[in-house]
C-alpha cells in the first residue's frame, strides 16, 4: 500500500497526518464560508429582483410614489443583506488568518462592492423613472 507520506518514525508520521488533516479542515471551512456568502448574495439578489418587480407591477398614479417606496424597501433589504454577508464572511476569514489556503479564499468578498453599486444604480433608476 502506497502512502502519501514518506517513511518516518511513528511520532513524526502522526504529526504529518495531523497537519494534513488540519489543512483539509481549513479548506473545508473556507468552502463553507464561500457557500454561505454566496447564499446570502442570492437572498440579496432575490430582494433586488422583488424591488424591480414591485416597481414594474405597481405603477400607479402620475408620480408613482407608492411603488417607489415599496421598491425602495426591498432595495434597503438587499443592501442590508449584502453588507451582512460581507461582514459575516470577513469575520470568518479573519478567524482563519493563519491558514495557507486563505489568500485564495478572501477574493470572493471583493464582489460585495459590486453588488452594493448595482443596488444603488437600480435605486437611482427606480427614483428617476
Amino acid at each position: 500500500m502506497d502512502s502519501p507520506l514518506p517513511e518516518t518514525d511513528p511520532e513524526s508520521r502522526k504529526l504529518q497526518l495531523a497537519e494534513m488533516q488540519a489543512r483539509w479542515i481549513e479548506e473545508q471551512t473556507v468552502y463553507a464560508v464561500e457557500r454561505t456568502y454566496t447564499g446570502w448574495l442570492r437572498v440579496g439578489l432575490g430582494a433586488l429582483a422583488v424591488a424591480i418587480g414591485t416597481h414594474a407591477i405597481l405603477r400607479t398614479g402620475p408620480d408613482g410614489l407608492a411603488e417607489k417606496l415599496a421598491a425602495s424597501s426591498f432595495l434597503l433589504v438587499a443592501l442590508i443583506v449584502f453588507l451582512f454577508a460581507h461582514g459575516h464572511a470577513n469575520r470568518l476569514v479573519r478567524m482563519l488568518e493563519d491558514s495557507e489556503t486563505l489568500p485564495a479564499a478572501t477574493r470572493f468578498t471583493r464582489l460585495t462592492p459590486l453588488f452594493l453599486l448595482a443596488t444603488a444604480a437600480v435605486s437611482a433608476l427606480i427614483w428617476m423613472f
